[in-house]
């Protein structure tokens, strides 16, 4: 995205979203032949980490979660945070995101689904998943 589009998605003006960059408060941009571009799904990650006044369900249930799985493993999640999205997961697998969203769509790996494309999972799911041996035969990782 550009940066007025960057700017429109988060829903602030360009200067504010300026300022964000340069504050850390949003992504910085990657270069792509020239041009510069932000990556939407670092906007989202950064969108998600801004201080909100207004609770809703979701951070709700991240706030009361915990992750029995982290001390078991004797670490914490790979972002330190409580969930993570599709690419997140396909990072930490190193596999494709489409492998990640078809085990979401079959029903072997929980998530929550927002709405569209936007995903969000537990990584004491991921954890569970692992640990489970969960993985179908024809599903493995590539």
């Amino acid at each position: 995205m550009s940066r007025e589009e960057s700017a429109r998605y988060v829903g602030v003006g360009t200067t504010k979203f300026d300022e964000m960059v340069a504050d850390r408060r949003m992504p910085k941009p990657k270069r792509i032949d020239g041009r510069t571009v932000w990556d939407r799904v670092q906007l989202d990650a950064a969108f998600s980490d801004l201080p909100s006044e207004v609770t809703n369900r979701i951070d709700e249930l991240l706030a009361r979660s915990t992750r029995p799985q982290a001390e078991s493993k004797g670490s914490e999640t790979p972002s330190g945070k409580l969930a993570t999205n599709v690419a997140g997961v396909a990072k930490h697998w190193q596999c494709s995101e489409r492998h990640v969203r078809d085990l979401i769509n079959e029903g072997h790996l929980p998530a929550m689904k927002l709405g569209g494309k936007l995903i969000r999972i537990f990584w004491s799911d991921v954890d569970a998943f692992e640990l489970s041996g969960g993985w179908p035969r024809d599903t493995l990782p590539r």
